[in-house]
């Protein structure tokens, strides 16, 4: 007899953002690519301690992409393939000289 149980046909991303001197990155903004595409496809914004999910994610290549406030890319994570029924797990780090350019440096001046 045929199952009752349909299969799955999405699967789902967790992840989390890290700042470049590798601690988490709260509340940063993360949007889901599909390279296969070049399409967008979900955005969501990291918890308190750098996580983050999508859910009922199309099987495919895809990459997370952490971005400003302004939809610049900061960040572009390792590719990763999402099948469905599964959960693939990613990560995203800002690199620390994206980090130093968001803080100005403040060396010490030599006296003559």
């Amino acid at each position: 007899p045929p199952s009752a149980v349909a299969p799955a046909t999405f699967g789902a991303v967790i992840g989390t953002a890290w700042k470049g001197d590798t601690t988490p990155y709260p509340q940063a903004r993360i949007r889901l690519r599909n390279v296969e595409t070049g399409r967008a496809v979900a955005r969501t914004v990291s918890d308190a301690d750098g996580r983050f999910r999508f859910e009922r994610v199309d099987p495919g290549v895809y990459v997370v992409e952490l971005v400003s406030n302004e939809d610049k890319v900061l960040a572009v994570g390792d590719l990763f393939g999402v099948t469905a029924g599964d959960q693939a797990t990613t990560l995203v780090r800002l690199a620390s000289s994206a980090m130093r350019r968001r803080r100005p440096s403040r060396r010490p001046r030599r006296s003559a």
